[in-house]
């Protein structure tokens, strides 16, 4: 069963968006874990995927803005 936009919203928030740059492994491979359930999400929501993509990518946005100018993007209800 696909997620929820207002589930999906919640895996954003509760990624590790820098498990790149661990050096623990257990951290990297979590990290990379999620970012595949991430991607799985999105292909998932066939019908609303421009949403989905829309959202993490405004989202992925806010967590790389280096000035702190972006917006978190709101929780959607």
């Amino acid at each position: 069963m696909p997620l929820t936009l207002v589930e999906f919203y919640d895996l954003l928030l509760r990624h590790d968006w820098t498990y790149q740059y661990s050096d623990d492994h257990r951290h990297y491979t979590k990290g990379e874990r999620e970012r595949r359930q991430i991607q799985f999400v999105m292909d998932q929501n066939e019908e609303y995927t421009p949403v989905f993509r829309d959202l993490y990518n405004r989202y992925r946005e806010w967590v790389n803005d280096p000035q702190g100018d972006v917006t978190k993007p709101e929780r959607p209800e």
